[in-house]
């Protein structure tokens, strides 16, 4: 099974990759416009409210943190690793490399997006709300409260929506729903400003489209899609009968 997946690799390795610098942009002017229109009057009402609602957001913004995202993803890689070194039915053998490969994109596309925004939130040193200072910046300062941008658990939130989106298309609109929602309790919390949370969750997706894209150049987990985002590779098979079922 890992001498098929080098050979597909070797087949795909020259194939482009498509580094879709459309989504940064996008993001990056939504940010800005949410930047000089929305930041403040919002920050201000989050700041004088103790509603239910910023309570709420106190309890959902944890799904942000990564350490969750890591530990599922890990223990699935060393299971998928284990089933294909032992297993005698070629089925589950592909089914585990299939396993093994999307843990393996999830760990790569949340660990190397959230370094980023940490280094983002170095260079770039934004106060956050709490500060009661929009626009003032101090990069390299470091510290929480000059750490506001990009929202590193709306980058990790953006980052595994969208990996989840490319791996399961058909779930893309509760998918959508989700992300804003979760990126924004960090909005309710009154940790960063709504161009804050864009920012990050913009970031983390572009990481995740740019792993498919590499992943889909090595034959890994994607194919390449003229026009459109990578897809995921068909033929997942559920049973290790005769006539396997397989997610087209």
């Amino acid at each position: 099974m890992l001498k098929s997946i080098v050979r597909r690799s070797n087949r795909h390795r020259h194939s482009p990759v498509d580094y879709h610098p459309e989504w940064l942009i996008l993001g990056g002017n939504i940010a800005l416009l949410s930047a000089f229109v929305f930041d403040e009057p919002v920050a201000r009402f989050f700041r004088s409210t103790h509603s239910e609602l910023k309570s709420f957001g106190t309890v959902i913004t944890e799904v942000g943190n990564s350490g969750w995202i890591f530990a599922v993803a890990g223990v699935l890689l060393l299971q998928a690793l284990k089933h294909l070194r032992a297993a005698d039915c070629r089925s589950i053998r592909y089914n585990a490399s299939l396993i093994m490969q999307a843990a393996s994109y999830v760990i790569l596309t949340v660990a190397i997006s959230g370094l980023t925004a940490n280094l983002l939130k170095w260079l770039i040193g934004r106060t956050r709300p709490a500060l009661e200072s929009t626009f003032t910046f101090a990069p390299f300062e470091g510290g929480h409260l000059y750490a506001s941008f990009p929202s590193g658990h709306a980058t990790t939130i953006g980052a595994i929506m969208m990996s989840i989106y490319l791996l399961a298309p058909i779930l893309r609109l509760p998918i959508l729903i989700l992300a804003l929602w979760l990126g924004f309790s960090r909005v309710m919390v009154g940790a960063h400003y709504p161009s804050d949370v864009i920012a990050g969750l913009a970031l983390g997706a572009w990481f995740a489209l740019l792993f498919a894209s590499i992943f889909a150049r090595y034959g890994l987990l994607f194919r390449k899609m003229e026009r459109d985002f990578p897809r995921p590779r068909s033929g997942l098979r559920l049973t290790s009968g005769p006539d396997p079922i397989a997610i087209k």
